[in-house]
């Protein structure tokens, strides 16, 4: 079994797990990460590494993206930015224990890592639900091998249905490729965090004419109202729970079965266990 895991604090784990039996986890809306830049930083590299692919592809001139991609990624700056529409994420990682995660995503190594069984939320994700909402389940990229790649494997296949003999029709085609995988590009520096997104593009409010679609929430950050999604998963996921690094493991221990018992949630296949890592705060 698989499992990905989410750095949170103990207050919010008392939000997560509910009284309806589920787990209920809030989706950021991008420009609230914690790195703002994160997006441009995709679109950015995506564009960079689609003329070097044009090139070892010997694409003619004709049918070179490249040549449109700074209006693509305008476009898609604008909107997201501006129009009332937004792409909203919520991280997991490989890692169930990391220093540096603790104290940057676990309340200085106060907080708490809950582990998630990956195939319930692969099939979470994959439910009609969720589908209307372009979502998406995958990994971060960190490296520009790794983003070439990627971009080289959607190139070939849009260019390979393709009858035309300019780029009319074909920007769409990759401004469609930047809008699925820029959201999941970010720097090396942060290869260490092993990263796993889900990520939906949705109305932050919908106006006249608008679908409905999830309900935008907000939870408060040093004193800015953060606007999210709330995302649902069946309480059976939650495989296991890591206590941090500075508390009282069997204190912690004791209360954490008392709270799951309490949410109604079967404890024989969740293991709690206590952080590895030797931290003085």
């Amino acid at each position: 079994m698989s499992i990905l895991y989410h750095y949170t604090t103990i207050d919010a784990l008392q939000k997560i797990l509910e009284d309806n039996g589920k787990i209920q986890f809030l989706a950021t809306r991008y420009d609230y990460l914690n790195d703002k830049g994160e997006l441009e930083l995709g679109i950015d590299l995506l564009n960079k590494c689609l003329i070097e692919i044009e090139e070892k592809l010997n694409i003619d001139t004709s049918l070179r993206l490249s040549r449109h991609s700074k209006t693509v990624g305008e476009q898609l700056k604008h909107l997201y930015e501006i129009e009332n529409a937004g792409l909203y994420t919520l991280s997991f990682s490989e890692n169930a224990d990391s220093l540096p995660m603790w104290r940057m995503y676990g309340s200085d190594c106060n907080g708490i890592v809950i582990g998630l069984d990956t195939n319930s939320l692969l099939d979470r994700v994959r439910e009609k639900e969720f589908q209307q909402y372009e979502i998406k389940y995958r990994p971060m990229m960190y490296l520009k091998k790794e983003v070439k790649k990627e971009i080289e494997l959607a190139y070939e296949k849009i260019l390979g249905s393709y009858t035309g003999t300019t780029t009319y029709g074909l920007e769409n085609e990759y401004s469609n490729i930047v809008h699925q995988l820029c959201i999941n590009i970010k720097s090396k520096h942060y290869k260490y965090e092993r990263e796993w997104r889900i990520t939906l593009f949705d109305w932050d409010v919908p106006r006249e004419g608008q679908t409905p679609q999830i309900t935008t929430e907000y939870r408060i950050r040093n004193g800015i109202m953060i606007p999210c999604k709330k995302l649902s998963f069946p309480s059976s996921a939650l495989k296991k729970i890591v206590v941090g690094p500075t508390h009282n493991f069997e204190q912690s221990k004791k209360s954490l079965k008392m709270f799951l018992e309490s949410k109604k949630i079967n404890l024989s296949n969740i293991k709690i266990e206590q952080s590895k890592i030797l931290y003085r705060n």
